[in-house]
């Protein structure tokens, strides 16, 4: 693998090469959950392809290895622990993929392609020529990959870090399938020591060809199927006593395709000893059915059930597990091979599902109000409102609602290892439908229902299914659906966060620390105080942020908490270098009417720092404290009408009308008498302003000194005088 820039190695740490990662599979996801013209599919391609010249910088090109469960950049294994990584590991790798180099030319349709392309089951691809073959075909010239070589040494993920690498001849892998291969054509059990001079070169499809003419006839049957079933017990117990997960996938996968190539009846035979083989591998069948076409295992298990043949009980649920039409076979097949109970019951369902018994079960007056909508003209006459009712209950959306609401009710009144299961897996493929289309409040009612039966029950695969509510894919695209889907969802998208909450917090943070649009920072705000003491933690952590415009965002949800539990980490930013910060900390502290703000403020009061000033005088307004109401009246009523000394006068007013201390009148009034000679004009604009300030002092103060004023003084403040007054009385009606 070609070694990286210093500069690439800079971004890897910097978490660039995470962001590409991360977007890389969200636009994977894209392509497969919208129609090709979607807007969502381009935008998502753009973002990625953007991310990856911020990665490249001024490489051509960059390659990653492909480790089984996380990515290789450098001479350094990338964290395990890292969604996204692990994502993409395990994709490539099923696909055989050693490395994957991303070039500067890439463009989108390419990556779409490419998208696709990886989408596809590894099977579908090898029959196909395999993925260079197609990609070939794509003509896609941006990504180039490098397929695992299973005949080369292999160094374990140790010698990565210089240590001496676990080397391993070709022989210890290649021997178990040459055994097999040989086992298969001979119709005998060999050893290894018979494959000393050796080395049969068949394709898994070329040999299936040779089986298909050799073992699928008539002459001896009976004795090769006992052969086949010996000859793949012993291949899969040399399966599961090999230590290394990659050559285990690589012959899984050889095994699929030799399978997937035979002929209907031989493929059926060949199946039939694998599950038996199987019975008690959990981890290798699991692995092994999850490769299987879903017709191949139906059709086995319908010849099983001719030659009524029993399916091991492990593999019932690990059938199930696979998909709804495998779960429906496998309980047939237990239906079908069950006991003198189970006869019973399929002749109930036999009777109950013949077409022409139906009333046999219909409650009668049911039946009858059936019978009278058929027969009664006047009721099959609906309006066409009730028509388009009736129709948007039938389109594909209100049934998967539906469906949803109905998994979830069955799931409440009761949950069985099998059946159970496949619900679960749906409301699993129903939540991602839900997402893709917007649909937030299905997802929340799917939430609030599997959380309270996870919490009443206490079974773990509740717990597990809720875990995908929390994962980073998912909550990224609930965050981007905010975007995507605008106002109309944000009701639906803020109450599904707040349900979920931990997982969010971070994610809607980092978007609050770069967002510019104040709508959405406000959203994002309102979001966090909701979730409320689940997040201070987190929130008290960013404190440190170097952003200050962030932080001060952050005092603001702060202040909404408890207030013993925030204030001493408030208390800390009131010497915060930037003065916003420092003053919205004092304003927090004042609304939690901590008394360290009141000596906060007379401190700044006697600052030398005109602003410092003045931003004390206006957060005030919040205080109640008399030694500040006393500063505050020491600035109105010392002299000095300069533009700064009004500024300072001018909020002095408007505090304390906030405050509105009965003991402040005099003072208001002592000032509304005052003179000047040079600065009337000044001074009559501040007397103005402390006349329409005393509608917030109580009345019964107020307004005998308006009623003065408006017996004397200049004309201008007598008006405001008497429309303050006027005020006054019209709110009283």
């Amino acid at each position: 693998m070609s070694s990286l820039s210093d500069n690439t190695i800079q971004d890897i740490e910097s978490g660039v090469l995470s962001n590409f990662v991360h977007e890389f599979n969200v636009a994977r996801r894209h392509v497969l959950s919208y129609p090709g013209n979607h807007p969502i599919i381009a935008a998502s391609s753009e973002k990625v392809l953007t991310l990856l010249r911020e990665l490249l910088g001024n490489n051509p090109e960059i390659t990653i290895g492909i480790a089984k469960d996380t990515l290789i950049a450098g001479d350094s294994l990338l964290d395990k622990s890292n969604h996204a990584y692990r994502n993409l590991a395990r994709l490539l790798f099923s696909h055989g993929i050693a490395t994957i180099t991303f070039s500067a030319r890439l463009t989108a349709a390419e990556l779409i392609n490419f998208c696709k392309i990886i989408s596809v089951k590894r099977e579908a691809i090898d029959a196909k020529g395999g993925i260079a073959a197609i990609m070939k075909m794509a003509a896609i010239t941006g990504i180039t990959l490098t397929a695992i070589d299973y005949s080369a040494f292999l160094a374990t993920e140790s010698g990565l870090n210089n240590e001496q690498p676990e080397v391993l001849p070709d022989r210890i892998f290649e021997s178990i399938w040459q055994e097999f291969v040989v086992s298969l054509l001979q119709g005998t059990l060999v050893k290894k020591s018979d494959l000393s001079n050796v080395h049969i070169g068949l394709t898994p499809a070329e040999l299936a060809e040779m089986l298909n003419k050799k073992l699928n006839t008539a002459e001896d049957n009976k004795e090769k199927h006992v052969s086949n079933e010996q000859i793949l017990a012993a291949f899969i117990q040399h399966l599961e006593q090999h230590p290394h997960d990659s050559h285990k996938e690589e012959l899984l996968r050889r095994l699929n395709a030799l399978v997937s190539h035979l002929s209907p009846d031989l493929r059926n035979q060949l199946l039939s000893s694998v599950f038996k083989s199987l019975a008690e591998k959990k981890e290798l069948a699991e692995a092994f059915l999850s490769q299987i076409p879903e017709e191949a295992i139906i059709d086995t298990l319908d010849a099983m059930i001719l030659k009524k043949e029993s399916l091991p009980p492990m593999l019932f649920s690990l059938i199930g597990k696979l998909s709804s039409n495998l779960a429906v076979k496998a309980s047939q097949m237990a239906f079908e091979l069950g006991g003198s109970e189970t006869e019973e019951l399929k002749n109930k369902l036999r009777e109950l599902f013949r077409e022409e018994s139906h009333d046999k079960f219909t409650p009668e007056s049911y039946q009858a109000g059936l019978n009278s909508v058929l027969t009664d003209k006047k009721a099959l006459h609906l309006g066409r409102a009730e028509l388009e009712t009736l129709k948007q209950s039938l389109n594909t959306h209100s049934i998967e609602n539906q469906v949803s609401r109905i998994l979830l009710d069955i799931i409440n009144n009761g949950f069985d290892e099998l059946g159970g299961e496949i619900m679960l897996k749906n409301l699993v493929d129903l939540s991602s439908y839900f997402l893709s289309c917007g649909d937030f409040a299905a997802l929340m009612q799917m939430y609030d229902r599997l959380s309270s039966q996870a919490d009443k029950e206490n079974v773990e695969r509740y717990h597990e299914i809720l875990q995908l509510f929390n994962e980073p894919d998912f909550v990224l695209e609930v965050i981007q659906g905010i975007t995507f889907w605008g106002k109309t969802k944000y009701q639906e998208i803020g109450n599904l966060i707040i349900k979920i909450g931990a997982s969010f917090i971070g994610p809607i943070l980092d978007r609050l620390a770069e967002e510019q649009n104040m709508s959405l920072r406000r959203y994002y705000m309102d979001i966090l105080q909701r979730i409320g003491d689940r997040g201070r933690e987190e929130i008290i952590a960013r404190l440190r942020d170097n952003r200050w415009y962030f932080v001060r965002n952050l005092v603001l949800i702060l202040r909404n908490f408890d207030a013993n539990l925030v204030i001493p980490h408030i208390r800390r930013l009131t010497n915060h270098p930037h003065s916003k910060v420092k003053q919205e900390a004092i304003k927090a502290l004042l609304f939690l009417q901590d008394s360290e703000a009141d000596r906060l403020l007379l401190r700044d009061f006697a600052s030398g720092d005109r602003e410092t000033v003045i931003n004390a005088v206006r957060l005030a307004e919040q205080s109640k404290h008399a030694e500040v109401i006393r500063c505050l009246t020491d600035f109105l009523t010392r002299g000095g009408l300069s533009g700064l000394e009004c500024e300072l006068k001018s909020a002095v007013i408007h505090s304390l009308s906030m405050i509105g201390s009965p003991t402040t009148i005099p003072v208001i009034e002592s000032f509304l008498r005052s003179r000047s000679l040079f600065r009337s004009k000044q001074l009559n604009g501040l007397k103005i302003e402390a006349v329409r300030s005393l509608n917030r002092y109580p009345k019964h103060l107020a307004v005998p000194l308006l009623n003065d004023i408006i017996k004397s003084g200049h004309r201008t403040i007598r008006e405001s005088a008497r429309e303050t007054i006027q005020g006054i009385q019209g709110g009283e009606s």
